[in-house]
């Protein structure tokens, strides 16, 4: 039962997403641009262990880290790194002893402060819960 766990740490390269007005303000389209670097930390359960393929459900903690903002129809954008919660499924496949290569979805659950001008100063709770995919290499010891 103990080698159905793993503990599995995952950072993607940054990118560049815009920040789309919702709720009164929708009307106004894109507030500005942020880069972000989003991190995780997880608890994996893997089905199948001793199989070539293993599938795997997993709980854990994640980071969102703002690298820059751009400006949109707001000015002096401010988004904030934040903690969060995330939930990922996926799928290993053996290549070797020791090394797999996987595929995963993860869905994110963050919340954050974004600040801003409009003419008078904006501050505002904001949900970032992107739905990333994923491959590479994991390696076991």
């Amino acid at each position: 039962m103990r080698d159905s766990f793993a503990v599995a740490a995952s950072a993607m390269l940054p990118v560049t997403t815009p920040n789309i007005a919702s709720g009164t303000i929708h009307g106004l389209g894109n507030l500005g641009n942020k880069t972000v670097g989003l991190n995780s930390l997880t608890g994996q359960y893997h089905f199948g262990v001793g199989d070539i393929n293993t599938t795997y459900l997993s709980v854990g903690l994640s980071y969102m880290h703002v690298i820059g903002t751009e400006d949109g129809v707001v000015t002096d954008l401010e988004d904030n790194s934040a903690f969060g919660t995330v939930l990922q499924v996926g799928i290993d496949i053996a290549v070797a002893e020791h090394v797999s290569v996987f595929a995963d979805l993860k869905q994110y659950f963050i919340s954050t402060m974004k600040s801003s001008t409009m003419g008078v100063p904006i501050t505002a709770n904001a949900r970032v819960d992107p739905i990333v995919v994923s491959t590479g290499i994991g390696i076991s010891f």
